[in-house]
This record gives C-alpha cells, sequence and structure tokens, in this order.
C-alpha cells in the first residue's frame, strides 16, 4: 500500500511538472509578455499567426478541438479523453492526424 501510495505521488508531481514545463500559452498572453520588438518582426508573428490560424480553421472540428486543448489550453491527452469523455486512444489519434494535417497546409502556403 506504500508502495502504491508513494507511485501515485511520484506521477502526481511528475504530471504537474510536465504541464508546468509543455504549457503553451493562448496567443493573447503570449502577445501580452512577447517585448516589443521591431515592426517588421511584429508583421512576421502577425503573419505566422495568421498561416496557423488559417491552417487550424481548414482542420475537421474533432481535430481542432483537441490540438487547442492541447496547446491553449495546456490538457495532457488523458485530461481532454475525461473532458470529452472519449477513449484515450481516439484523442491521441485525432491529435496525431490534426497535426500532421497541419504541417502538411503550412508547408503548402509556405
Amino acid at each position: 500500500m506504500v508502495t502504491r501510495a508513494r507511485t501515485r505521488a511520484i506521477d502526481c508531481i511528475r504530471s504537474t511538472r510536465r504541464r508546468s514545463e509543455t504549457f503553451v500559452a493562448p496567443l493573447d498572453e503570449g502577445i501580452a509578455a512577447a517585448p516589443r520588438d521591431s515592426a517588421p518582426d511584429a508583421a512576421e508573428r502577425a503573419a505566422d499567426r495568421g498561416t496557423i490560424m488559417s491552417a487550424l480553421d481548414r482542420l475537421p472540428d474533432v481535430q481542432r478541438e483537441v490540438i487547442e486543448l492541447t496547446y491553449y489550453a495546456g490538457l495532457t491527452q488523458t485530461e481532454i479523453a475525461e473532458r470529452l469523455k472519449q477513449p484515450l486512444g481516439t484523442v491521441k489519434t485525432r491529435i496525431r492526424l490534426g497535426l500532421e494535417r497541419l504541417r502538411e497546409v503550412v508547408k503548402a502556403s509556405s
């Protein structure tokens, strides 16, 4: 029983640490926290943001939703599965397929 409690405590600590290390701030927060750069840098970031948003709009709703929950809300795949009441394997597949599709769309627009 002690071993199980210890293992769960370690898992909890690792999960919290992983979440804080991999969390990506929402676009608005990232912009507010970013230092003011020169106009060309800001224009380039705005163009990149537009490309990403356009690529996300081309994804099927289910793929876009899991990717947004992963990168903008900072949720783990397990947390997304619980929130959406979907099997973990389904969530993983949707993320993988969505990222592949994003890569294709961004590459084609470059």
